[in-house]
């Protein structure tokens, strides 16, 4: 901050302001007063006007509150003013009020400003036209001692985009029209466009805003371009029958008082004091109420979005984000009359800068500032909101019906009729974002039903919660209150299910070739479930199990042949889907190659060994007859390779010097039946 020089001339932009040479001018609110320091009117031959003649133009891309101050030339001193309320501007000024924070927005600016003259006043000169008390006005710091006229025309260029990755491209092809545009002004005013057809185009898709500090009579304000360009165009000739060919007040010369008086060789006692607030606290002024504005446009939309779904919400979901609208309005305005107070003090040097700099950090650091608002979005009860309002948007989107809090669930049953299958989906929103409940619900078997588009099949859900009804008893958990979600399956308007789920290994068939069909055949006797692979080329190559997309019934497999409720059909008419995620939402046919086809199929199991003959022998005699023997020998036999070896001993005896010996081959074991009698 910094004291003003008391000899000081200023130059403050009119903003559509009307003052007149001699007009007071207090700078510590930057306001014009209704006092003027001339007892009588200003003869015209004491008024010299020069010849200032000059057009400018600008052109820009940018939501900037900055960049917009900037281009009209507004002081930082007048900035804070007009952010904080104090001052009110109209015209071509308004352009400064203008939204700056649409969402999914890009805006140009195109800015034509045109200078004519320059009035001004030599005090000495006029002295007898002075009221001397007049200059004694506490209240005034500056007395207008010259005016410069002519006339600013601002038009505002908008294109919308649908997202992020599109809002660079719509800022490209919007900068570039708006360059051809600002190149074809010549300096006498002229406007020469030659756009090509896809700038034309571009051009008339644009929504544009007008600004002007000269209308011409009878004309309207322009909705298109085209017309905004051709009253640009205008501006010298519309001028020519304004103010004798002066235009508006523009820019406003200010002399201190003090200056004045010792002009005037006047006494000029108590010297008035006063200070510029410094350009930081100003830029934090400017930022604060540029996110504040961005958050609050947030904070609206949401609100307005809930109120326009405000039939799927209970009303105690939405009255807090009302309320603290409400709030962010009133402390924003609270903030606004006590800024300004403290701006008008410390520019008059009757309050610390601190006072003003401490009102500013108690606001932003408050509930109801830009980073409060902030905050309060990030909330977990607005975040459930906007997780609840996508979640409806999602639904209505996919045209599944909702049943409203002014709704009855018979309403949509009703509809079931004529074999029609009607899926409710009941929930309770505030379990909705738990996943271990909602995952195997909603996704698994809702969604999944939703994404097979059968014939006759139609889906709903509804809130339970907006309808006060009790938790599900049936499909609760052990703790009575539990609020899980359940599926009603209606058929002709008669529930059939109250807890519907739908396997997550479900995999679908259908058919596509109506006349290869035969309604009337069965499947015979003991023919086995199709095992297939699914065709779907990025599908594991295991074996799975296939349902019916119409009769919802297991399909069974012969001869080439797929058998249901719904009749028969040739395999290679039907199309497959599996439940595997890399499948997605299409359906597979089977290559037409019959060879390529056996791949898909389980391998034909081979075929059994032929049975061995098997023949009973009954031997009959007398004891000591050789039965026993007999059986032995040809057990013996079998034991061997060869005849020859079968009749090697495998016990022998001989007698060496005198003794009997034995010599066995191997060891005998409890199978071995050498025994007379034994088999």
């Amino acid at each position: 901050m910094f004291v003003c020089s008391k000899n000081e001339f200023i130059k403050k932009k009119s903003l559509g302001r009307t003052a007149f040479l001699g007009d007071q001018y207090d700078v510590r609110s930057d306001s014009f007063l209704t006092t003027n320091i001339f007892k009588d009117q200003i003869p015209e031959e004491k008024i010299q006007t020069a010849n200032v003649s000059d057009l400018s133009y600008e052109y820009f891309v940018s939501s900037s509150s900055q960049e917009k101050f900037n281009s009209l030339g507004v002081d930082d001193n007048l900035k804070l003013s007009i952010l904080c309320g104090l001052i009110e501007i109209t015209s071509s000024a308004s352009y400064l009020k203008e939204d700056n924070n649409k969402k999914k927005v890009v805006r140009g600016s195109l800015i034509y400003k045109i200078e004519t003259s320059l009035d001004s006043i030599d005090i000495k000169t006029l002295e007898s036209l002075i009221d001397i008390d007049s200059l004694n006005n506490s209240e005034a710091t500056h007395i207008v001692t010259r005016i410069k006229y002519g006339a600013n025309v601002i038009v505002t260029f908008e294109k919308t985009y649908s997202d992020e990755a599109n809002n660079s491209e719509v800022s490209g092809s919007l900068s570039a029209v708006m360059k051809k545009i600002g190149g074809s002004f010549s300096m006498d005013g002229d406007i020469s466009l030659n756009l090509k057809e896809s700038e034309r185009k571009i051009l008339d898709e644009l929504k544009i805003n007008f600004f002007g500090d000269v209308i011409p009579k009878n004309e309207e304000i322009p909705d298109s371009s085209e017309a905004a360009l051709n009253i640009m165009k205008n501006i010298p000739k519309y001028l020519e029958t304004d103010n004798k060919s002066k235009g508006k007040p523009v820019e406003y010369m200010l002399l201190p008082i003090e200056t004045v008086k010792r002009q005037l060789s006047i006494e000029t006692g108590l010297e008035r004091v006063y200070k510029k607030i410094g350009e930081d606290l100003i830029n934090q002024v400017e930022l604060e109420f540029q996110l504040l504005a961005a958050h609050k446009l947030e904070l609206k939309s949401l609100y307005a979005k809930l109120l326009e779904m405000k039939d799927f919400f209970n009303i105690n979901q939405l009255s807090p984000v009302f309320d603290f609208i409400n709030k962010v309005s009133v402390n924003e305005k609270t903030f606004k009359e006590s800024i300004s107070e403290l701006i008008v003090a410390v520019r008059s040097c009757t309050k610390d800068i601190s006072s003003l700099e401490e009102c500013v950090n108690i606001y932003i650091s408050s509930e109801y500032s830009s980073n409060g608002i902030k905050k309060f979005l990030e909330l977990s009860h607005q975040a459930n909101l906007k997780n609840q309002l996508s979640f409806i948007q999602e639904i209505k989107a996919l045209n599944i019906d909702i049943v409203s809090k002014t709704m009855y669930k018979s309403e949509i049953i009703k509809n079931s009729n004529d074999n029609c299958k009607l899926y409710i989906l009941n929930y309770y929103n505030s379990t909705r974002t738990i996943n271990q409940i909602w995952h195997p619900i909603y996704i698994s078997t809702f969604i999944t039903k939703y994404n097979e588009k059968r014939k006759k099949t139609k889906f709903a859900i509804i809130d339970l919660e907006i309808h006060n009804s009790l938790p599900n008893q049936e499909n609760s958990s052990s703790d009575s209150t539990s609020k899980v979600p359940f599926i009603e399956l209606y058929i002709n308007q008669k529930l059939k299910q109250s807890n519907f789920k739908v396997k997550q290994i479900s995999n679908f068939a259908k058919f596509f070739k109506v006349a290869d069909f035969n309604f009337n055949d069965k499947a015979p006797i003991d023919t086995p479930f199709l095992r297939l692979k699914c065709p779907g080329k990025d599908c594991p190559k295991d074996l799975k199990e296939w349902k019916c997309l119409i009769c919802d019934e297991d399909l069974k497999y012969s001869s080439k042949t797929l058998y249901c409720q719904c009749g028969s059909y040739p395999v290679t008419s039907c199309t497959f889907k599996c439940c595997e995620p890399k499948h997605g939402n299409g359906y597979f046919q089977l290559p037409n190659n019959k060879m390529d086809q056996l791949k898909y199929f389980p391998p034909k199991p081979p075929k059994p060994p032929k049975p061995s003959r098997s023949i009973s022998l009954l031997l009959m005699g007398e004891t000591g007859a050789g039965k026993s023997t007999f059986i032995n020998s040809l057990v013996n036999y079998s034991l061997y390779n060869s005849l020859e070896d079968s009749i090697i001993p495998n016990k022998i005896s001989i007698v060496t010097n005198g003794v009997q010996k034995e010599i066995s081959i191997g060891n005998e074991t409890k199978d071995d039946y050498l025994s007379v009698g034994h088999s």
